[in-house]
């Protein structure tokens, strides 16, 4: 297309501006024209929609301003903007017609263009010429104020909380996300100083207090900036308590998990050295029944002793599979109506001469007259069973053991809370009272996990595997009812309280 050139003599003004319009669309560049026109100006224009017609322009004319169309051209802007950068050319190029988008603006700017306008900004546009054309030099601060907004922009919309703070460590800027993360409001976040040293670096981790109560963890990211033209940090803020939180449940689980392990380890020895006590005095007193020559006492004697160690044995081997069973879930109960005076009296009986031989008192003190559990009996006598045997085990020589069975009223099943002073029992209460070695208040909680015991298979001064209570307490559980334990500490004796639902209660 030849190149056409129109002149618009200025009626007050005296300004004369060489212009060059890069277009397609002569509608485009009549209302260019016009909105310029109305300045008063002296304008001559040229129009050029061919690169080499653009360039010639350019080398010929030197024009003091380009109009840049951003709608369909068939000359980039990278390549009119390169144009321009050839030698000591100083020639300001502005975008007309650009998208409505900040990234858009800012993308135009920081390639070089002077400045850009959307469609419906171009009635800033006379005021946008006088300055570049005051200004024929690109002028830089232009640049930093679009940039700015744009940051800004970005700002403000960015999840994580961010702030700008000065050299002098005062707040300069806040976005609503640090507004909300810090419990203040932006008045009283801006010009105040942070409780906590900025420091330039990535994920660093502060404790925010963001109220008299509470207290966040974030992790801070800083880094340096110019900001309104001035030396500053933009602190960026982001709430990982949660994170924390999960981190720290995380580690615990899996510091229980490595003490279950070690726990599993000691059983493992243990149960090893247990096995085996009592199968050396079997197999030693076998072969030396089997080679004969002994005497009546000393047959009798060994015979005693084959039959404790293989009792004991039994006893063994019949807790590795009770808490197989209870792991597995198929322990199972038959249950029927059951006094448990009964058995009681059954469990007492079966651990007499064990008491009797460390001179330790039994004091068996029974309600008979409670009424009826229904409940496996076998099952519930080795629960008592088992506390007696424990009780016998810690406590020392010449010492007792007392045994309960009263009647309690439980309100509404609660079994945390039972009142003495009704007169009609909900529940039976089982205690067994010694006067032995107690327990560590640290061990308290462990008393009745499985693979836990108060000494480690090396220090450990009493045999067992330490299998009883665990399985007692799951028994307990399996009738509705609960056991517990309290201690006063080492020396001072243990209760262990089990409370199971009569059969039959009216509870007030």
């Amino acid at each position: 297309m030849s190149e056409e050139k129109y002149v618009l003599k200025p009626l007050t003004e005296k300004i004369s501006i060489k212009l060059l319009i890069l277009s397609n669309d002569y509608s485009v560049i009549n209302s260019l024209v016009s909105i310029l026109t109305q300045e008063r100006w002296a304008i001559a224009w040229q129009q050029a929609n061919t690169k080499s017609e653009y360039e010639r322009i350019i080398s010929q004319s030197q024009p003091d301003l380009v109009l840049y169309d951003a709608r369909p051209n068939t000359i980039s802007l990278s390549e009119a903007l390169a144009c321009l950068a050839v030698g000591d050319r100083q020639i300001p190029l502005l975008v007309v017609n650009g998208e409505d988008s900040v990234p858009s603006a800012v993308a135009a700017i920081k390639a070089g263009a002077i400045d850009y306008l959307t469609a419906e900004a171009l009635v800033e546009l006379p005021e946008r010429v006088r300055r570049t054309y005051q200004q024929p030099a690109f002028d830089s601060k232009i640049q930093s104020a679009e940039i700015e907004i744009h940051l800004q922009k970005l700002i403000s919309q960015n999840a994580d909380g961010i702030l700008v703070v000065g050299d002098g460590g005062r707040v300069k800027f806040v976005n609503p996300a640090a507004v909300k993360l810090l419990g203040k409001s932006q008045a009283e976040l801006t010009g105040s100083c942070l409780g906590f040293p900025v420091v330039n670096g990535d994920f660093l981790e502060v404790d925010l207090p963001v109220s008299r109560d509470r207290t966040i963890v974030a992790q801070m990211r800083v880094s340096r900036i110019q900001w309104q033209g001035s030396n500053a940090f933009l602190v960026s803020l982001r709430d990982i308590t949660q994170l924390k939180q999960a981190e720290e449940e995380i580690a615990q689980l899996l510091k229980q998990a490595q003490a279950a392990n070690r726990a599993k380890d000691e059983f493992l020895a243990v149960l090893s050295h247990e096995l085996r006590t009592p199968l050396n005095p079997i197999m030693g007193w076998s072969q030396i029944l089997a080679k004969g020559g002994l005497s009546e006492a000393q047959i009798t004697r060994g015979a005693e002793i084959i039959q404790r160690n293989a009792m004991l044995q039994t006893q063994l081997i019949a807790d590795i599979l009770d808490i197989s069973r209870i792991i597995r879930g198929k322990l199972e109960l038959q249950p029927m109506q059951i006094n448990l005076a009964d058995v009681i009296d059954r469990a007492v009986e079966t651990v007499h001469l064990s008491a009797q031989a460390k001179s330790i008192e039994i004091v068996p003190k029974l309600d008979r007259d409670l009424g009826l559990v229904r409940g496996d009996a076998t099952r519930l006598q080795q629960v008592v069973w088992n506390l007696l045997t424990n009780s016998v085990k810690f406590t020392p020589q010449g010492g007792s053991v007392e045994v309960y069975l009263t009647g309690v009223n439980v309100p509404f099943g609660n079994l945390a809370e039972f009142d003495m002073a009704k007169t009609t029992p909900s529940h039976a209460q089982i205690q067994v009272i010694d006067s032995g070695k107690g327990i560590k208040p640290e061990f308290l909680p462990y008393v009745f996990d499985y693979f836990r015991q108060a000494e480690n298979s090396k220090t450990r001064s009493e045999g067992g595997l330490g299998l009883g209570l665990a399985i007692a307490r799951r028994i307990i559980e399996l009738h509705g009812g609960e056991i517990s334990v309290t201690s006063s500490g080492l020396g001072k004796g243990a209760t262990f309280t089990v409370l199971l639902p009569l059969a039959v209660a009216d509870v007030n």
